[in-house]
């Protein structure tokens, strides 16, 4: 299937926050951005698709060795020293019997105060000698884009804004976000006309994770590969 970011036939730049949508223009990786425009095997999206309903909440829990849960991070190269992290505030969701789209983001009033005082008191130094890291700590800006079908499921972590010194709220707010799109294989109506909607979240410990790190010179690459439990 398609790449989750889209064609590159649209003359987005890497490491702008944007990607490639549907309709040939490039759009900022968001969650509202992301379902209408983005791959439809990511989204499920279409001319019968249910809207996307949003809503802001508290701030999720980020653990640090599950980076789909972080918004936004303050890190190495390396993950040692770890890096300081904040969870989502924002939760949105479009569901039909066959299929369910979830997606995290940054509400426009979230609050990063602590996490900034939490960065400024850390004093991270980047000198692992693993990797080149000048330029390093710095702020990163989250997009996670996963896929799953029936036990298997992929999940990407790509390039929307590079990571910059100096924190940027515009980029938090405007380009980040972590999404799922799970298609049920044998779709149960009775199951879903009676079940309660459970809220996954991105720290789910259902599933298991590798990650592969491709390093340029302004940006990580990671892609996982996840194996569900359920």
């Amino acid at each position: 299937g398609p790449p989750p970011s889209g064609p590159d036939n649209c003359g987005c730049v890497l490491g702008e926050g944007m990607f490639c949508g549907t309709d040939g223009q490039c759009h900022l990786y968001n969650c509202e951005e992301y379902y209408k425009y983005g791959p439809v095997e990511y989204t499920g999206y279409g001319p019968d698709a249910p809207g996307l309903e949003c809503r802001d909440t508290a701030e999720m829990e980020a653990r640090p060795g599950h980076s789909p849960s972080w918004s936004v991070s303050y890190r190495c190269i390396d993950l040692d020293p770890r890096p300081i992290i904040k969870g989502w505030t924002r939760y949105c969701e479009a569901s039909t019997p066959h299929s369910n789209f979830t997606c995290y983001g940054l509400a426009k009033d979230t609050s990063f105060q602590s996490f900034l005082a939490e960065a400024d008191a850390s004093n991270l130094e980047c000198n692992s000698g693993v990797y080149n890291e000048t330029g390093y700590p710095q702020y990163t800006y989250t997009v996670s884009l996963a896929e799953r079908t029936d036990r298997h499921t992929e999940s990407y972590s790509v390039v929307g804004f590079n990571g910059t010194e100096t924190f940027d709220r515009n980029k938090a707010l405007g380009g980040t976000m972590s999404s799922m799109f799970t298609v049920s294989p044998t779709p149960s109506p009775t199951k879903y006309l009676t079940a309660s909607p459970v809220e996954p979240t991105p720290s789910s410990s259902s599933s298991i994770g590798k990650d592969c790190f491709f390093l340029g010179s302004t940006f990580a690459f990671v892609t996982s590969v996840i194996f569900g439990l359920i």
